[in-house]
């Protein structure tokens, strides 16, 4: 038995020391990098915008606009994104409105990517630089950059990033695992065409080929690296610029940082599912080889280290030790030798001779390996079941210990951290090291990835556009008055469509933004209504009920103006930060703020001709935690406190006594509404998602129990949003079959949505194909949403798939 274990142990060994082992012809690839002879930029001082998107970035905001202003570049604008701060962001970046080239743009929360769009769009420079708000430049940073663009070919620049930040040993470690990994690594990287990230703090872009490529993927946590893929499959090159240089904040705490790295952890592992086509593939030649080497370095390798530690124990304790148990033998299999001489090599490339004195951090290198592969199994882990990913932004100190130049800032206070702590990650990380040997693939960075889902691709049957629906089935369309220039063209869309629609989703609005006029709540009236005699909503319905067709009015959850108005209504999530737009679950199921939507609701059942209510937007997964929350949860559950994740810390959102009070309590509030409409002789439909991981889940996961919800609603609205999870449209066939199997078919609608992750409306042979494969799933209920985005081929579609039976 031993030596069955001992063979094992060396064959993992073996095999993390084999791939671990190619970052020794990184010296060779770095050294050419070094010495070769630099060609001239193809640009003469050409124009730059420099994109700051910033999201409550007050303590580090004004260093970083401050720092670029000083920039010695002759031609360049700032481009500040506030992207829905709830700080002083916006405010800090007004005192530079006055700059003659500086741009401010506040928008709503929409994640970085969405904010680099948005300044990308207002941008006027050939090159745009993409940064973080805590990102502090030299001033050559934008010249140097500039510099790197030698060829046509070369369509993106990737800087060279360090911590500002150096107050503790966690801190030195870092700046000394960013020579390694960006000086060191990126500069053999570059050499040969394989440069996997531009990273997100210090990036420089042509802006026709970002253009060209469709910009960056919105609501993705890693939009730097996998904007960095698609320039690698549009032919282009990526290219490191070791002195363009910048500054910016590293985690301070350990729980900081293990956050920061799943994120980055998960969306490496899930941006390999959706560019698996890349991988070992020759057609992106050394790119392609890489990124199959770097994916094995960095799962399977943490994944066999990690069995190693389970069987070194046995080993040790059996006299069967595979190493010498002295000092010098002890020294020698740590590959502590290894680890000074790459730390060394890559301080002296960066010539930042200074840091030599940081080099006792490189004894708690071993440390960092074992902790960057149990983040990687927990990454694994946590893709497996399926849980949400968080973008998991630590937040800014402020302190500033390192720069490239003079830096007037606010530091504050250094916080003091318990004195064991350094020993006790050198003393833990000290054993992964004798596990791992002499494998050296600990000092490959994790590189930020993006975070989506692979594309799967099933197989169509047979089909037609031309297939027929039976007479009974729903076939609707959703429209929006705000979409709409003027606010009639939106049901005129329909009555003058060929489609045979026979139901109509007419959007009613919010509780604080209505489209119909709500005696005694003038206040909550859109301001195109208050500027109309018409109501919107009763001038809508009766054009419609005049021509045969079935309405529904849609009525919208969220209240960002009610909550600007009541912030004391807003739903939280785990860490206690506050939605702009979503009401407490609890406040709504037994508040005020529920009450008034009851109301709402029955003033509308009451008084417009309308055959059915939709709710819409009614979904908890993240806000839900507040105190208020948390003391209905223990009356409900009799427990004391919020279940926990294991490692990761915080509210367990997925812990099953959690999820059933989640969904106890959504379905408690559709009861009410059902009760209420009802009464009218009207229908409820409720909108709900979809588990895509696993159908069966019926969106419990949201608060949207299927099961308990048609309890008290009349039909659900099941959102077939495919594009947005990263699906085919085929896979709508294996939805609607789930559904089909399960569920009585005249309480199920599929809903398909228009909307792309990139802004952009989802193609109409797309829309079509979903349509087709739900017909062949068993499904033949509709509702396309939203109408304004459709276009002639949409309609097109439409009108074959919206066909009746003779």
């Amino acid at each position: 038995m031993i030596e069955i274990l001992l063979t094992i142990f060396l064959t993992l060994g073996i095999s993390c020391f084999l791939f671990g082992f190619q970052t020794v012809l990184f010296f060779p690839l770095s050294f050419i990098f070094a010495v070769k002879k630099k060609k001239k930029s193809i640009y003469n001082n050409p124009f730059v915008s420099v994109i700051v998107p910033a999201y409550n970035e007050e303590k580090v905001i004004a260093n970083c606009v401050d720092s670029i202003l000083a920039s010695d570049y002759p031609n360049f604008e700032v481009v500040l994104v506030d992207d829905g701060s709830h700080d002083n962001t916006f405010q800090i970046m007004k005192q530079y409105q006055d700059k003659p080239n500086v741009t401010i743009i506040s928008k709503v929360n929409g994640g970085k990517a969405s904010a680099l769009n948005s300044g990308i769009a207002v941008a006027q420079g050939e090159i745009i630089f993409c940064i973080d708000g805590d990102t502090f430049f030299k001033k050559d940073t934008i010249r140097q950059a500039v510099n790197g663009f030698t060829s046509p070919r070369v369509a993106a620049v990737c800087g060279h990033d360090s911590p500002i930040n150096l107050n503790n040993w966690q801190l030195k470690l870092i700046n000394l695992q960013s020579h390694v990994g960006t000086g060191f690594v990126r500069r053999a990287l570059s050499l040969i065409n394989a440069l996997p990230i531009v990273t997100g703090n210090i990036g420089a872009f042509r802006k026709d080929v970002i253009e060209e490529i469709g910009g960056f993927l919105n609501n993705f946590i890693g939009e730097d690296l996998e904007l960095t893929f698609r320039i690698h499959k549009a032919g282009y090159k990526v290219v490191f610029q070791p002195w363009a240089q910048v500054y910016a904040e590293s985690p301070t705490s350990f729980k900081a940082f293990w956050k920061q790295r799943i994120r980055w952890g998960r969306g490496f592992i899930q941006t390999l599912k959706i560019h698996k086509d890349m991988i070992f593939n020759p057609k992106y030649g050394t790119f392609g080889i890489f990124i199959g080497i770097n994916a094995i370095n960095m799962i399977a390798i943490p994944t066999l280290q990690f069995l190693s530690l389970l069987l070194l124990p046995i080993l040790i304790f059996t006299n069967n030790s595979p190493i010498s148990l002295n000092v010098l033998g002890i020294i020698g299999y740590l590959g502590l030798t290894y680890t000074l001489i790459v730390a060394s090599y890559s301080i002296i490339l960066d010539k930042s001779y200074k840091d030599f004195k940081y080099l006792p951090a490189a004894f708690l290198w071993v440390g960092y390996s074992l902790v960057m592969n149990l983040i990687i199994i927990r990454s694994v882990y946590l893709e497996i079941r399926g849980a949400e990913a968080l973008w998991n932004k630590f937040e800014r100190t402020g302190i500033v210990s390192k720069t490239g130049s003079s830096l007037k800032a606010n530091v504050p206070a250094i916080i003091k951290r318990p004195a064991w702590r350094v020993p006790a990650f050198a003393a833990v990380g000290a054993l992964m090291m004798v596990i791992t040997g002499f494998t050296v693939s600990g000092n490959l960075p994790l590189t930020k990835f993006n975070n989506t889902e692979i594309i799967e691709t099933i197989p169509l049957k047979n089909f037609s556009y031309s297939s027929t629906l039976p007479a009974h089935s729903t076939r609707a369309v959703a429209i929006h008055f705000e979409q709409y220039k003027n606010w009639k063209d939106a049901y005129q869309t329909v009555l003058n469509s060929n489609a045979d629609i026979n139901t109509v989703g007419v959007g009613a609005g919010r509780l604080d933004w209505n489209y119909f006029k709500w005696e005694g709540h003038r206040k909550w009236w859109s301001n195109a209504l208050k500027n109309n005699w018409s109501d919107f909503l009763k001038v809508t319905t009766e054009k419609l009920k005049e021509e045969g067709y079935k309405v529904v009015a849609i009525v919208d959850m969220f209240s960002p103006r009610y909550i600007k108005e009541h912030p004391e209504v807003a739903a939280a999530n785990f860490v206690g930060e506050k939605s702009t737009e979503e009401i407490c679950l609890t406040e709504l199921a037994h508040g005020e703020f529920g009450k008034q939507m009851l109301d709402m609701l029955e003033y509308i059942a009451k008084n417009y001709p309308i055959d059915a209510i939709n709710i819409t937007e009614l979904s908890y997964e993240n806000h839900c935690y507040d105190d208020r929350c948390k003391h209905s949860f223990m009356q409900a559950t009799d427990e004391e406190k919020w279940p926990k994740r294991w490692l990761q810390g915080g509210v367990d959102i997925d812990d099953k006594t959690l999820v059933e009070w989640r969904c106890n309590e959504v379905a408690g509030i559709i009861k009410k509404m059902a009760d209420i409409v009802h009464a009218y002789g009207k229908e409820l439909y409720v909108d709900v998602e979809v588990s895509w991981d696993n159908f069966a889940n019926n969106a419990r996961e949201k608060g949207q129990d299927y099961n308990k919800l048609l309890k008290y609603a009349d039909k659900l609205v099941i959102w077939d949003y495919f594009n947005l999870a990263g699906k085919a449209p085929e896979h709508s066939e294996k939805l609607a079959a789930y559904l089909k199997n399960n569920f009585d078919e005249d309480q199920i609608i599929v809903s398909v949505g228009l909307w792309n992750k990139d802004g952009t409306t989802l193609p109409a042979n797309d829309m079509g194909l979903a349509l087709a494969s739900s017909v062949q799933g068993g499904i033949s209920n509709f509702w396309m949403t939203p109408s304004h985005m459709m276009t002639t081929d949409h309609w097109k579609v439409l009108e074959q798939i919206y066909k009746v039976q003779n």
